[in-house]
């Protein structure tokens, strides 16, 4: 899928923070999984909801949805194109452990994450023959994350966080030909707890924040592969 580009937020209540952000997915090469591939692409707009759950715990809630008007899959040796839909919900919490130095404070988060990618028009070719077919895959984790952040500023910080998510893919596709003599199939089901990094910088003043942010997910469990990601949030008030 492309990638979404994120636009902003308004605070409508003093116990929730509302932004919206822009995500992109990729897996670093062709997924091989048990002998059949897939390119991993996923995009997402969306919304945080942000709120304080305990006096040191936030809880942010994310929901988000991408759509491409053309995206190439290919399995069982044909090629199909079309478009597709993408949803996304998101759920994590942070909470601070210590300080580390005036400066630097380390945090415990969790993420917990599904995604839904779809496609129930595409047209594919397979030598001669052309085929009509679907495609529809699934992508969940769990992490669990400890997380330094270090103040640059007053107003900006970076941070860095290592940890182990458990993570889940489901992906299939089915095609039939014009003719309806040839069938085309995929499936794929892997799973694994394999490590994830994220680096990032943040950037906030009264009303109006900033946040960028990269991450790379070990898929070493089930393929020598991992994905990569990124991600901008904006928040700002009227």
């Amino acid at each position: 899928m492309i990638m979404l580009l994120p636009l902003g937020n308004i605070a409508y209540a003093s116990d929730v923070d509302i932004s919206y952000f822009g995500l992109l997915e990729k897996s670093s090469q062709r997924l091989v999984i048990d002998g059949v591939g897939m390119n991993y692409t996923f995009g997402a707009l969306g919304a945080n909801f942000t709120t304080q759950i305990a006096s040191d715990t936030s809880l942010t809630t994310s929901f988000g949805a991408g759509y491409t008007p053309s995206h190439q899959v290919s399995f069982a040796g044909a090629t199909f194109t079309g478009p597709f839909t993408g949803y996304y919900i998101g759920a994590s919490t942070s909470t601070p452990l210590f300080e580390l130095s005036d400066q630097t404070n380390l945090f415990i988060d969790t993420n917990l994450s599904y995604r839904n990618f779809f496609s129930k028009n595409l047209v594919g070719v397979k030598g001669n023959s052309t085929f009509t077919g679907s495609s529809d895959g699934v992508m969940s984790s769990f992490g669990l994350s400890a997380v330094a952040r270090h103040q640059l500023t007053p107003l900006s910080a970076i941070y860095a966080s290592y940890g182990v998510s458990k993570w889940e893919l489901e992906a299939n596709g089915e095609g039939v030909s014009n003719s309806g003599q040839l069938t085309a199939s995929k499936l794929i089901n892997a799973a694994g707890a394999d490590p994830r990094w994220s680096i990032g910088y943040q950037w906030q003043e009264a009303g109006r924040s900033l946040a960028l942010a990269m991450a790379h997910q070990s898929l070493q469990s089930a393929t020598d592969n991992s994905i990569m990601s990124v991600q901008a949030t904006v928040k700002f008030s009227f």
